[in-house]
């Protein structure tokens, strides 16, 4: 048995439009005496609402665009007329706040101070992870828009540290230690106004 085929997926609403009228069309022209004219005549009834339908959708869509660009016209005109009365009563009153307020008008916030240097990282830790030779490292930040550098010393070098610089957050993992060495840990965290004081020491011992 021959099938036959109606394509209406990844089509456009006028593509599958235009489909349902050739097919609709051609049916009801082939005067084949079997047919269900009922149904052909539903069909040919659905598809003319469908066309008056997706014309009259196009004609909203220009009338839509008319209305957008006079809508943002005027939203434009509206913000600077706005804008000038606003001055003006801000003016008469000289700018007093109470009045401002008084006369509906939204006061602006005062700018925060710059963050400045930040603050030493707390909750500071260390503890061996499962590798060999390995200590993670964790901390709270205190601000943040910051980085932060590490330093480390073996227990047996209390004046040997070792400086890492890092762009790291909350957590840091060192490797390439030595198993069963104690060693001490210390954070600071760093911005563009500079770095905090060093934090407490942490320490662990490598596994």
């Amino acid at each position: 048995m021959q099938r036959f085929k109606l394509t209406f997926r990844n089509k456009s609403a006028l593509e599958q439009l235009c489909l349902c009228e050739r097919t609709v069309s051609a049916i009801a022209a082939s005067g084949l005496s079997h047919l269900d004219f009922t149904q052909v005549t539903d069909a040919q009834a659905t598809v003319g609402a469908l066309r008056t339908s997706h014309e009259r959708v196009d004609s909203l869509r220009a009338e839509l665009k008319c209305e957008l660009s006079r809508r943002n016209e005027l939203l434009g005109k509206a913000r600077q007329q706005v804008t000038n009365a606003s001055l003006g009563l801000a003016c008469a009153v000289s700018f007093e706040p109470t009045k401002l307020l008084a006369a509906g008008l939204d006061l602006e916030k005062p700018k925060t101070a710059p963050v400045g240097i930040p603050a030493v990282p707390d909750h500071f830790s260390a503890a061996p992870t499962a590798s060999e030779g390995e200590v993670r490292l964790k901390w709270k930040r205190t601000v943040r828009r910051c980085s932060f550098q590490i330093e480390y010393r073996r227990d047996d070098e209390p004046d040997n540290w070792v400086f890492t610089d890092t762009s790291l957050r909350q957590t840091c993992v060192l490797e390439g230690l030595v198993s069963g060495v104690k060693y001490w840990f210390r954070v600071r965290a760093c911005n563009a106004h500079g770095a905090s004081a060093w934090s407490g020491l942490a320490t662990a011992r490598v596994k």
